[in-house]
Protein backbone atom coordinates (compact mmCIF):
# COMPACT_ATOMS: atom_id res chain seq x y z
CA UNK A 1 0.00 0.00 0.00
CA UNK A 2 1.03 3.24 -0.97
CA UNK A 3 0.38 4.96 1.94
CA UNK A 4 2.51 3.01 4.53
CA UNK A 5 5.76 4.46 2.35
CA UNK A 6 3.96 7.88 2.88
CA UNK A 7 3.80 6.91 6.67
CA UNK A 8 7.33 5.27 6.75
CA UNK A 9 9.02 9.05 6.55
CA UNK A 10 9.43 8.80 10.17
CA UNK A 11 10.07 5.17 10.06
CA UNK A 12 12.70 5.44 13.01
CA UNK A 13 10.20 5.85 15.43
CA UNK A 14 7.17 3.82 14.17
CA UNK A 15 7.95 -0.10 14.40
CA UNK A 16 7.31 -2.23 11.13
CA UNK A 17 3.82 -3.71 12.83
CA UNK A 18 2.98 0.06 14.19
CA UNK A 19 2.88 1.18 10.52
CA UNK A 20 1.18 -1.81 9.20
CA UNK A 21 -1.49 -1.28 12.08
CA UNK A 22 -2.20 2.17 10.91
CA UNK A 23 -1.86 1.45 7.26
CA UNK A 24 -4.80 -1.11 8.01
CA UNK A 25 -6.65 1.68 10.06
CA UNK A 26 -6.17 4.52 7.34
CA UNK A 27 -7.94 1.82 4.91
CA UNK A 28 -10.66 0.89 6.71
CA UNK A 29 -11.39 4.85 7.88
CA UNK A 30 -11.27 5.21 3.61
CA UNK A 31 -13.88 2.23 3.30
CA UNK A 32 -15.84 3.59 5.94
CA UNK A 33 -15.68 7.13 3.35
CA UNK A 34 -16.44 5.46 0.66
CA UNK A 35 -19.30 3.75 1.92
CA UNK A 36 -21.13 6.51 3.84
CA UNK A 37 -20.73 8.53 0.63
CA UNK A 38 -22.33 5.81 -1.56
CA UNK A 39 -25.13 5.72 1.36
CA UNK A 40 -25.94 9.76 0.58
CA UNK A 41 -25.75 9.58 -3.03
CA UNK A 42 -28.32 6.37 -2.88
CA UNK A 43 -30.31 8.51 -0.11
CA UNK A 44 -30.43 11.83 -2.72
CA UNK A 45 -31.33 9.37 -5.68
CA UNK A 46 -34.56 8.08 -3.49
CA UNK A 47 -35.20 11.97 -3.14
CA UNK A 48 -35.14 12.66 -6.74
CA UNK A 49 -37.10 9.50 -7.29
CA UNK A 50 -39.83 10.85 -5.06
CA UNK A 51 -39.94 13.98 -6.57
CA UNK A 52 -40.38 12.74 -10.13
CA UNK A 53 -43.17 10.37 -8.85
CA UNK A 54 -45.53 13.47 -7.80
CA UNK A 55 -49.22 13.95 -9.92
CA UNK A 56 -51.02 16.92 -10.86
CA UNK A 57 -53.25 17.01 -7.63
CA UNK A 58 -50.01 16.20 -5.37
CA UNK A 59 -46.73 18.19 -6.70
CA UNK A 60 -45.96 21.35 -4.17
CA UNK A 61 -45.72 24.29 -7.33
CA UNK A 62 -44.41 26.57 -4.66
CA UNK A 63 -41.34 24.41 -3.64
CA UNK A 64 -40.84 21.50 -6.07
CA UNK A 65 -38.45 22.86 -8.57
CA UNK A 66 -36.29 24.48 -6.05
CA UNK A 67 -36.00 20.96 -4.06
CA UNK A 68 -35.78 18.95 -7.42
CA UNK A 69 -32.67 21.34 -8.33
CA UNK A 70 -30.95 21.05 -4.78
CA UNK A 71 -31.42 17.45 -4.84
CA UNK A 72 -29.66 17.43 -8.76
CA UNK A 73 -27.08 19.82 -7.53
CA UNK A 74 -26.16 17.80 -4.17
CA UNK A 75 -26.28 14.49 -6.56
CA UNK A 76 -23.30 15.60 -8.37
CA UNK A 77 -21.31 16.97 -5.82
CA UNK A 78 -21.89 13.79 -3.58
CA UNK A 79 -20.71 11.76 -6.80
CA UNK A 80 -17.21 13.81 -7.46
CA UNK A 81 -16.66 13.14 -3.35
CA UNK A 82 -17.46 9.56 -4.10
CA UNK A 83 -15.00 9.10 -7.29
CA UNK A 84 -12.31 10.84 -5.18
CA UNK A 85 -12.90 9.21 -2.22
CA UNK A 86 -12.47 5.75 -4.40
CA UNK A 87 -9.30 7.04 -6.28
CA UNK A 88 -7.95 7.65 -3.30
CA UNK A 89 -8.82 4.17 -1.82
CA UNK A 90 -7.29 2.84 -5.25
CA UNK A 91 -3.92 5.25 -5.26
CA UNK A 92 -3.27 4.72 -1.37
CA UNK A 93 -5.22 1.59 0.02
CA UNK A 94 -5.57 -0.94 -2.93
CA UNK A 95 -3.06 -3.63 -3.40
CA UNK A 96 -3.60 -3.33 -7.10
CA UNK A 97 -0.27 -2.28 -9.08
Amino acid sequence: MKILSVLGQSKKEITSKDLERKGRALRRKQENLVDALEAQVDSKKDIISTLLAVTAESINENTWNVEYHEAQVELLVLEQELKVARNTFKEFFSDEK
